[in-house]
């Protein structure tokens, strides 16, 4: 047998192992609007929960992995004013790790409504940050998956963006992360953000597009698949990739 389908028959037997299910406190935010029991909050803009039948959203999300036992998703919008800055709202909840290499990827299901939609990225050349080029008014809502040091501070992290032209309106769709554990790691955290770029009430276009857009989330889901020692590149997959780096390895290693 050569490198190549040494290689080959080992990845295919690594990665058969099964996803372990890490488990999340409150994973359907079903409970009281005012605590969101397991999630921490930070941010000015407003975080609670809403009845889906009151918002008119039917059907739930389409997840029969889980046992929701109302109808109640988690809610995110800005704190909607005319400064010239940037607001970031979020909910996190950490986890403890597992190993280093091991692939986790956390799931969701996000919704905006046809009658408050994240507001459209535009052009806002009144309203400045600093770095900004073009500058730039308008909503968008992020999953991260982050892992973090013994300072909490973030390692690596993995996202999946959501914008006003990024889903169907009033319906759920699936989003998700994945990330491969880093070396160090000693907590993994989920987090939902809110981030609303207010434009300046002085300028002309932007006091033409509002930000008061909302973004819900429910159902979200954690899962952790055992590291692959073949998969060197730490893409998820052993490939043709992780064979040229070990064959370069060991080129190296023979070389006089």
């Amino acid at each position: 047998m050569n490198i190549f389908s040494a290689c080959v028959v080992a990845g295919l037997a690594a990665g058969t192992a099964l996803a372990e299910t890490i488990p999340l406190v409150n994973p359907t935010f079903s409970d009281d609007l005012s605590s969101i029991t397991g999630w921490s909050r930070s941010g000015p803009g407003t975080i609670t929960t809403s009845s889906q039948s009151q918002d008119n959203i039917n059907p739930q999300p389409p997840d029969s992995n889980f046992n929701d036992p109302d109808d109640k998703s988690l809610l995110m919008f800005g704190p909607r004013n005319d400064a010239c800055s940037q607001q970031v709202t979020f909910v996190f909840q950490e986890v403890a790790p597992r190993l280093e290499g091991d692939r986790w990827t956390v799931t969701a299901f996000a919704l905006e409504r046809n009658s408050d939609p994240l507001t459209q990225t535009f052009e806002s050349l009144d309203c400045q940050l600093p770095g900004e080029d073009p500058p730039a008014g308008g909503e968008r809502a992020v999953l991260q998956l982050s892992f973090r040091d013994a300072t909490g501070t973030s390692i690596a992290s993995f996202e999946q963006g959501i914008t006003e032209a990024s889903l169907p309106r009033s319906q759920w769709t699936q989003i998700s992360a994945t990330g491969v554990q880093p070396p160090g790691t000693v907590s993994v955290r989920v987090a939902f953000f809110f981030i609303q770029r207010t434009a300046d009430n002085q300028d002309t276009f932007a006091d033409n597009v509002r930000e008061n857009g909302a973004i819900r989330f429910d159902n979200v889901g954690l899962e952790v698949f055992p590291g692959n020692p073949l998969d060197r590149t730490g893409d998820g997959a052993v490939d043709a990739f992780d064979v040229a780096d070990f064959v370069d390895e060991v080129s190296l290693s023979a070389a006089p």
